[in-house]
């Protein structure tokens, strides 16, 4: 019989290895394109619509200076655009240029192809026990962090 702590001990290796694996994917998508992990997912997040600076470091969760020297970048490579808040212009909203909508269009087709890829390596049980395990885990985090 297992013991707690070999348990414990299991599902910690489990999704350290999990987070290793998808670091490591999520990297190579971007190394593709020339673009760090932290842009690959500045781009993502700017994919679901604009955003302020603040709201992609809180994501990131980064300081915003380091948030604004990445954003700095995309703009100068043309893949992110600055627009004034249309109801307060003290603020700078994020959004994606036509370049950028292209290229993250590319990014989530590319995404879906390595996710299905994955999926269809696993039955019908399997993807059911995966969805409701990560929701589960993932409200479980949510609810910690408050």
């Amino acid at each position: 019989m297992i013991t707690t702590t070999q348990k414990l001990s299991r599902v910690e290796q489990a999704m350290d290895a999990m987070k290793r694996a998808m670091t490591n994917a999520r990297h190579r998508m971007g190394e593709g394109l020339g673009l760090t992990r932290t842009q690959l997912d500045i781009l993502l997040l700017l994919a679901g619509g604009p955003k302020s600076t603040g709201d992609l470091a809180r994501s990131l969760v980064v300081t915003q200076s380091a948030t604004t020297q990445t954003i700095d970048t995309l703009v100068r490579q043309k893949l992110v655009e600055r627009h004034p808040d249309e109801d307060d212009r003290r603020v700078v909203r994020l959004g994606l240029s036509p370049e950028g909508h292209r290229l993250t269009d590319q990014l989530c087709d590319h995404r879906r192809r390595f996710i299905k890829s994955l999926v269809d390596q696993l039955t019908d049980s399997e993807v059911e026990s995966l969805i409701s395990i990560t929701g589960k885990l993932t409200n479980l985090l949510s609810v910690e962090k408050n």
